[in-house]
């Protein structure tokens, strides 16, 4: 019996030995986390970060919520530390803390961007770990994502893109800026972000991609990723056309798309209508431009824009040589724009001179009525007016032809008096 109790009480005692042991490794895991802990209560964060360093070192087991804890009062101090360098080993700190909370499972993917800009910030700043995390921030996060880092992740790959030395990679980098552009751009509009992002992203991208060629081979793309949404589609379109005009490329193919499907989107757009005809205008494209004007004309809401609109009918067909239809369509403006457009008038009339009339002589009455209208016009120059002036019917032509009192014109149906 006594070999039994000294048996039991040997046991009890080693056991009361391992746990005494085991309970001061514990009681000195938890007085770290106690002292980080109070100290984060008064916001004593690099107090806190100190011992929640040592309590992980100590503790071998820190969960999501002491990570939590450290990783915070970490970015407190990165944030009020005006010492740049130590600024920086505080950003070695934490991506070392977020590299051992990954290998550990407990890294949370919503910290991407931050360990983005930390990654850009710390002693040796690595701006392809930086892209890494930034990439997989835009992709997770979407419209979610805080607005900073919007322009940072751009500025980002803009580093990658200035510091590449090879070319081929350089072109790679160019081509996904350009892709990324319209990406990040249709994330602004989505997100309702402010201009300001919109324009630093804009600035960056302006000093990579500087001609055309650069910009149109990724519009058909563009077109294919827009948003099912209208209004951000049509901010999304609009911004990339504002963009291709300052790049020149209203001549391509590209351009006249990218209005096209604003248009597929919104058919009564006044204002992709005029971009378009403007389009079809240096295209030759005549009678499709004026039936889009006629189409804005009808939808015009004040009688001074049906004008403007009457007035770019003649405009457009006199500078395409269709005289006799930009000749009727001047004759029907009105308004504020009516001397200019008795102008057009007057220049059909001279331009077709010498093809209307049974004789030289009445050819050259058609002249007197260009006169004419570009006096009554007003706005004509006074070297225009000379001009068909000098056309005209001289005394010696009256006399050789009889001295005819008037002379009816017979494309115009107008009366002229030449010989008076």
């Amino acid at each position: 019996m006594k070999i039994v109790n000294y048996i039991l009480g040997a046991s009890l005692l080693i056991t009361s030995i391992s746990f005494a042991q085991e309970g001061e490794e514990d009681r000195e895991c938890k007085r770290m986390r106690k002292i980080a802990n109070d100290a984060m209560s008064i916001k004593d964060y690099k107090e806190a970060v100190i011992f929640f360093i040592k309590g992980e070192s100590i503790c071998g087991n820190y969960d999501a919520a002491n990570y939590g804890r450290l990783t915070g009062s970490l970015g407190r101090v990165i944030n009020s530390e005006k010492d740049k360098t130590v600024r920086k080993q505080y950003c070695d700190t934490i991506l070392a803390v977020y590299d051992r909370m990954e290998s550990k499972g407990l890294y949370d993917a919503k910290n991407d961007m931050i360990r983005a800009y930390y990654q850009r910030e710390k002693s040796s700043p690595d701006f392809v770990q930086a892209d890494i995390f930034f990439t997989r921030g835009i992709k997770n996060g979407g419209v979610a994502v805080k607005e900073m880092y919007i322009p940072l992740y751009y500025y980002n790959t803009y580093t990658l893109f200035y510091m590449e030395q090879n070319a081929e990679k350089k072109s790679a980098l160019k081509k996904r800026m350009i892709s990324d552009f319209f990406m990040l751009s249709e994330l602004i509009t989505n997100a309702k972000m402010s201009i300001k992002s919109q324009e630093s992203i804009t600035s960056y991208f302006n000093t990579v991609v500087q001609s055309c060629d650069d910009l149109t081979p990724e519009i058909e793309g563009f077109i294919a990723t827009l948003s099912k949404d209208p209004d951000a589609a049509k901010s999304a379109l609009m911004s990339l056309i504002t963009l291709m005009e300052s790049k020149k490329c209203t001549e391509s193919q590209e351009y006249l798309d990218l209005i096209n499907k604003f248009l597929e989107i919104d058919p009564e757009s006044s204002m992709a209508l005029e971009m378009k005809v403007k389009i079809l205008a240096r295209q030759g494209k005549v009678s499709q431009a004026v039936s889009i004007y006629r189409k804005l004309k009808e939808g015009a809401a004040s009688t001074e824009a049906k004008q403007e609109y009457q007035f770019a009918i003649a405009d457009i067909q006199f500078r395409k040589g269709m005289y006799k239809a930009a000749y009727s369509s001047a004759m029907a403006v009105s308004g504020v724009n009516k001397g200019k457009a008795l102008v057009i008038a007057a220049q059909c009339v001279g331009q077709t001179a010498n093809s209307c009339g049974a004789s030289t002589f009445d050819r050259k009455c058609n002249n007197l009525y260009a006169v004419q209208l570009l006096e009554q016009s007003g706005s004509a120059s006074a070297s225009l007016i000379q001009k068909y002036k000098n056309a005209c019917p001289t005394a010696d032509d009256c006399f050789k032809n009889n001295s005819p009192k008037s002379i009816t014109l017979e494309c115009w149906g107008v009366t002229v008096y030449p010989c008076k």
